[in-house]
């Protein structure tokens, strides 16, 4: 190769290494100032994470001299306004477990739980779980400058699910209540019939006493009837107030004794009836002996 050639090829290759260092230094050029730019930007915003990463882009040695001389100062005051806190966990016993997961604002932390977690100036979510504790909910308001807040947490053991309910088949308390009601009111219905059997047993022979002695053998017919009358009447009670007792005691007993009385609305009706009749009227009990 000729002098000339060498001389030429020389040249070329010098223009071309210049052309690329050119280029390399207008893209770092326009990155550094994106960076510087970007950064002021996240601080404004206590976006302190980002606005840390941007300048240290722009602090670095490929910059022009006045970004990286500001990106510098504002570096070191970033890092110091960033807070961070510490995660102390214990168990119900009080002590210090590590076998537990974080996540905060949702985001799992990553690295090891036992260092300070640094993020930016607010309000956060922090979310731990452990198996077989319940999970535990903290919400955390950190301030520009607040380094290494200790986060005390506890885990308890999880409470265990409620026991299903098994379907059964017996009538609310409600309706055996009703039933055991029943005695008592006959037996009411009882004494009331044996009073009206009394008084108007007594009062018939009274009355009819007074006919003897006042109109015999001449006393109307309105008067003999009234005396039949309360006769019929004392009667009807005292069938009443007999069957009301003896239905009553009945009862009483079979409930005393434990023997089921559950069933349809037919079985849980009145067992006792009375009936109206042309000569006075009739009381029935419908039951199973």
């Amino acid at each position: 190769m000729s002098s000339r050639l060498y001389f030429r090829a020389v040249v070329a290759a010098g223009v071309s290494l210049l052309s690329a260092s050119a280029s390399a230094q207008e893209d770092a050029a326009k990155t550094c100032g994106q960076a510087y730019e970007g950064a002021q930007e996240a601080r404004k915003q206590a976006q302190l994470m980002t606005a840390r990463d941007r300048l240290l882009v722009c602090s670095q040695d490929q910059c022009p001299k006045f970004i990286r001389k500001d990106c510098s100062g504002w570096l070191e005051e970033v890092r110091r306004s960033i807070p961070s806190f510490v995660i102390v966990a214990k168990d119900a016993d009080g002590k210090d477990v590590m076998d537990f997961q974080a996540k905060l604002d949702g985001e799992p932390l990553e690295g090891s739980l036992s260092l300070a977690v640094e993020v930016d100036p607010g309000t956060h979510q922090l979310e731990l779980t452990r198996a077989g504790s319940d999970p535990v909910h903290e919400e955390l308001v950190l301030r520009e400058g607040e380094h290494r807040r200790m986060v005390e947490v506890v885990f308890r053991a999880a409470e265990a699910a409620p026991a299903p309910r098994v379907a059964t088949t017996e009538e609310p308390d409600g309706a055996t209540g009703h039933a055991s009601v029943v005695p008592y009111v006959l037996g009411g219905v009882g004494v009331l019939g044996l009073a009206g059997f009394a008084y108007f047993g007594l009062s018939g022979k009274g009355q009819r006493s007074d006919l003897e002695s006042s109109c015999k053998p001449n006393c109307t017919q309105d008067q003999i009837d009234e005396v039949d009358q309360k006769f019929l009447f004392a009667d009807v009670s005292l069938g009443i107030g007999v069957i009301s007792l003896g239905v009553a005691a009945y009862l009483f007993l079979s409930d005393s004794s434990g023997s089921p009385r559950r069933g349809d609305s037919a079985a849980r009706r009145s067992p006792v009836s009375l009936v109206a009749t042309p000569g006075g009227a009739f009381a029935g009990y419908r039951g199973h002996f």
